[in-house]
């Protein structure tokens, strides 16, 4: 049997709707929005910190993960981090790649912004998982722990 190239794509598509509207999807990208709150608070007590004279330091997301993996439990929570942001990004792909939420039809420029979001984040989630395997960014934890600079504030 042929399957032509349209209602090959139309399946995909169909079973990319299902699972975007599964149980298991909507848990992974409320975890996502969850550990997206995470890691940019965790940012601004340490703004705040510094800004107050209290010993704080700037970061970045990274650094911020870095923060959680040097907390009591630091590596399970970091483990909880690392999949809600493999969970957003994985939101912020199918909706890229289907075209809408619940709320209608993405535009363009929405579908884009969620693909670079969605890139983002998976980036993230590489990082927390590169933290978690210790490898980090430097050679040992005390070196890839060190304050660094804010990179970009407030992404999507």
């Amino acid at each position: 049997m042929q399957v032509s190239p349209s209602s090959a794509t139309g399946a995909v598509r169909g079973a990319g709707r299902g699972f975007v509207h599964s149980r298991l999807f909507e848990v992974l990208a409320r975890a996502g929005f969850v550990s997206r709150g995470l890691v940019y608070g965790i940012i601004g007590i340490l703004a705040f910190r510094l800004a107050a004279g209290a010993g704080g330091k700037i970061t970045n997301q990274q650094g911020a993960l870095h923060t959680v993996a040097q907390q009591p439990f630091g590596k399970f929570a970091l483990t909880l981090v690392a999949i809600g942001l493999g969970g957003y990004s994985m939101w912020r792909l199918f909706r890229a790649l289907i075209g809408h939420g619940p709320e209608g039809a993405d535009h363009g420029i929405d579908r884009l912004g969620a693909a670079a979001s969605g890139l983002f984040y998976g980036l993230m989630c590489f990082a927390a998982v590169r933290i978690l395997m210790g490898s980090g960014s430097g050679s040992s934890p005390k070196s890839s722990c060190r304050t660094r600079r804010p990179s970009r504030w407030g992404l999507r």
